[in-house]
């Protein structure tokens, strides 16, 4: 029995490292993930580039820019289009930069308004539970990263979501069509969704909720929401490679002409009461002035009643984030021709 079920085991194994060793040399796979993210990606590249070619205003960070920002107010304000490329926190910060990358021109005004996450993670990990956006929605971004590095991700993927993939996979050789929602979009269709989309109805993470800066839409109410934010848990430890990562980038945008602050994420004033709070967010400024990167007001300034919140501890109701948006704007300084 025992000599049958170690068998089984070590078949079980060298099956799950064929798998690993065949997706990371393919470099995409079917695997459930927020295939939404990756049509809201190609949705804001499109509304950047349709800007015309005067200087812009764009955002970028996880979902708490896509839900605290008010874009539109911005642009009336200063006069300059903007527009919100924010998406989803779990997003490895490299494959957020180099999202931007792709867009940032000169006479643009960068915001960087991150998750305090994106400051404790290497800049190349995805967060927990997200790793298999790499894979599904982002194929040509996995099969750039080195075979030790995708392998990495794999390792992070739930076993079961890959063999789900396996089995989607073999399906389709006799069914093209199935389950054609894992398919990485194409523009003409994220555009043809977002032109017929009613923009009414409860709050959906989807381009259909999405208004033409790349703001959520329909976040006015005030739920009761989880207040664990993990980076207080314990001492935190920013880390050096994430510093450096926005050194790099926002140094080689200053050379083609564009402005680069950071800012800070709208919290709840009950995150004050965490034991490394203050630490946290003293180093982290303390760090991000030796890197020479320009800050939009300190983490103080975006402390929030919870009232101010929509869904979860990160995502403002729409009245938050006019409060919110009205801060940053007393402490932009937009660059004059």
């Amino acid at each position: 029995y025992f000599i049958n079920l170690a068998m089984v085991l070590l078949l079980a194994l060298a099956g799950h490292g064929l798998l690993l060793t065949y997706i990371a040399g393919r470099g995409s796979f079917p695997v459930e993930a927020e295939y939404w993210v990756g049509e809201e990606l190609m949705f804001k590249q499109s509304l950047a580039e349709s800007a015309g070619t005067g200087r812009r205003i764009l955002i970028l960070s996880g979902s708490s820019g896509l839900f605290g920002i008010d874009s539109g107010l911005i642009e009336r304000r200063t006069g300059l289009k903007t527009i919100n490329l924010s998406t989803h926190g779990g997003l490895s910060l490299n494959s957020q930069l180099d999202y931007a990358d792709k867009i940032v021109r000169v006479g643009d005004l960068i915001i960087l308004s991150l998750e305090y996450e994106y400051y404790q993670r290497p800049p190349s990990q995805y967060a927990a539970g997200s790793s298999q956006m790499a894979l599904a929605v982002f194929p040509e971004m996995f099969r750039g990263m080195p075979l030790a590095e995708r392998l990495g991700v794999l390792l992070r993927v739930e076993p079961r979501l890959l063999w789900d993939g396996a089995y989607v996979s073999v399906r389709r050789l006799v069914q093209p069509d199935f389950m054609q929602q894992r398919t990485p979009p194409d523009l003409e269709n994220v555009m043809l969704k977002w032109k017929n989309a009613r923009h009414a109805g409860p709050t959906q993470y989807s381009v259909e909720a999405t208004d033409k800066h790349g703001d959520i839409e329909r976040n006015c109410e005030s739920k009761n929401v989880d207040w664990n934010y993990s980076v207080t848990d314990r001492s935190f430890d920013v880390n050096p490679d994430a510093i450096a990562a926005l050194k790099i980038r926002a140094a080689r945008w200053k050379e083609r002409g564009a402005t680069v602050y950071v800012s800070f994420p709208a919290v709840s004033t009950e995150i004050v009461a965490a034991p490394h709070f203050r630490q946290q967010v003293e180093k982290l400024t303390s760090l991000l002035a030796k890197a020479e990167i320009g800050t939009l007001g300190q983490p103080d300034d975006f402390l929030f009643p919870r009232n101010a919140f929509f869904n979860t501890r990160y995502h403002l109701n729409c009245d938050g984030r006019v409060k919110r948006t009205l801060i940053l704007l007393r402490h932009l300084a937009v660059p004059q021709d």
